[in-house]
C-alpha cells in the first residue's frame, strides 16, 4: 500500500505511488467535510489541519507504454527546497526556493465529460470571461512582486481557448489527469509555460479539496496543469456571500465557485509552477493557500469589466507594509498580507 496526503485549506499535497511516481501537488481544499475515511490530522502554526492520510492501492495509477518511452507523460519529481535566496522581513512571508516562475502562462482549458456538450450552463462562457479579463487587471498584479531563476512575474497570460472531451472521466488521480492533458494538447507550448486546466463533470464527493495544480511533461515538453471539480451545489467549494452582479449575466453559484478556485490555482501556478520550487512559506503554503477562503473588502473588476468575488492572494510587500486586508493566524495574530488589488 501507498498513501496520499490531502492537505486541507489549500496546502500542498504529497502523492506517493510506491517507487514509480513522487510528486508534489497543490490543492485548493474544501473547508468543511473530510469524509469518513480513517485519517490523521495535524495542525500547522495557523491552526489549519495539514495532513489528511488516506490509504489507496497504487495499482490503480494508470500506465502508458508508447513506442518511444522518452515521450511518455511524466510527473515532475519532488523538489528539494534550496536555501532561501530572497530576503524576507516577517517569519510568515513566502520564501523563494530557487526554481522558476511562470512569466507569461499560455493557458488552454480542457472540459472533460459529456455534460460539457449537453448542459454546460454558464460555466464555459464564464470561465472564458475570467481568463480573457485576467491580463492587466488589478488582481493579476498582486503576483508581480515575485521573481524566479527565469525572470519576473508579469500580470499577463495568453489565453488560447478550450477543447471538450465528451468521454467519461474514469480517474482523477494526477497521472490520469496528465495523460488526459497530453492527449488533448498534442502540441504543448514549446516554451514550457503552458498551463492546461482540466474542468470535469465529477463532483467532489468525500475528497477534501476543490482543485489542485501540478507539473509534468508531455512529449518531453514541460507542462503545468490543473484539476478542478464540478462544484455545483457544493457549499464547501463556493464562496459565501453575494454573487457579483454583471450586466446581462446572472452568474450561477457553480460558476461563482469555479472563479475563486481558478484564481487560487492560477496565481499559485504563476508563482510556483513546479509546485514546490517557487515561492512558499515555511509551512509549504503558496500565495493562494495563505489567503484561501478570505476575501478582499471590495470585489475584483477584471480588465474586461467583469466583476468577481474571489479570494485574495498573499503579498510579502503588503505584509511588510501592513497594507493588505486583515486576516487572523493562530501563531501571529492579525496579519495584513492578503490583497485583491495592487495596493502594496
Amino acid at each position: 500500500m501507498s498513501s496520499i496526503n490531502y492537505l486541507p485549506d489549500g496546502l500542498d499535497t504529497q502523492i506517493d505511488y510506491g517507487l514509480s511516481i513522487l510528486q508534489w501537488l497543490n490543492c485548493d481544499c474544501a473547508r468543511y467535510s473530510w469524509g469518513n475515511t480513517a485519517h490523521t490530522l495535524v495542525k500547522d502554526v495557523y491552526g489549519h489541519p495539514i495532513i489528511y492520510l488516506v490509504a489507496f492501492n497504487p495499482s490503480s495509477a494508470p500506465t502508458v507504454q508508447p513506442s518511444n518511452p522518452s515521450m511518455a507523460p511524466s510527473l515532475v519529481p519532488t523538489f528539494s527546497p534550496a536555501v532561501t535566496k530572497a530576503p524576507t522581513i516577517l517569519p510568515y512571508n513566502l520564501k523563494f526556493r530557487g526554481g522558476k516562475i511562470n512569466p507569461n502562462a499560455v493557458v488552454k482549458l480542457i472540459f472533460w465529460g459529456n455534460s460539457w456538450m449537453t448542459n454546460p450552463g454558464d460555466k464555459i462562457s464564464g470561465l472564458e470571461l475570467f481568463y480573457q479579463g485576467w491580463s492587466g487587471s488589478p488582481y493579476s498584479s498582486t503576483v508581480t512582486e515575485y521573481t524566479g531563476s527565469n525572470g519576473q512575474v508579469t500580470n499577463s497570460i495568453t489565453y488560447t481557448g478550450y477543447v471538450i472531451d465528451s468521454s467519461t472521466p474514469k480517474s482523477i488521480d494526477p497521472f490520469a489527469i496528465l495523460v488526459e492533458v497530453c492527449a488533448m494538447i498534442p502540441k504543448p507550448d514549446p516554451s514550457g509555460n503552458g498551463y492546461y486546466v482540466v474542468y470535469t463533470e465529477i463532483t467532489r464527493g468525500l475528497n477534501g479539496y476543490c482543485g489542485w495544480h501540478s507539473a509534468g511533461t508531455c512529449k518531453g515538453i514541460r507542462v503545468q496543469f490543473g484539476f478542478i471539480f464540478n462544484v455545483d451545489n457544493d457549499p464547501s467549494c463556493i464562496p459565501s456571500g453575494t454573487i457579483p452582479s454583471n450586466p446581462g449575466w446572472k452568474m450561477s453559484p457553480g460558476m461563482h465557485g469555479l472563479a475563486s478556485i481558478t484564481a487560487h490555482e492560477l496565481s499559485e501556478m504563476i508563482t510556483d509552477p513546479g509546485a514546490g520550487d517557487g515561492w512558499l512559506d515555511s509551512q509549504g503554503m503558496e500565495n493562494g493557500d495563505k489567503c484561501a477562503w478570505t476575501f478582499p473588502p471590495t470585489n475584483s473588476v477584471f480588465s474586461n469589466g467583469i466583476t468577481w468575488r474571489i479570494q485574495g492572494e498573499w503579498s510579502n510587500q503588503a505584509a511588510n507594509n501592513k497594507t493588505g486586508y486583515p486576516t487572523t493566524t493562530s501563531a501571529y495574530g492579525t496579519v495584513y498580507g492578503c490583497v485583491g488589488t495592487t495596493l502594496k
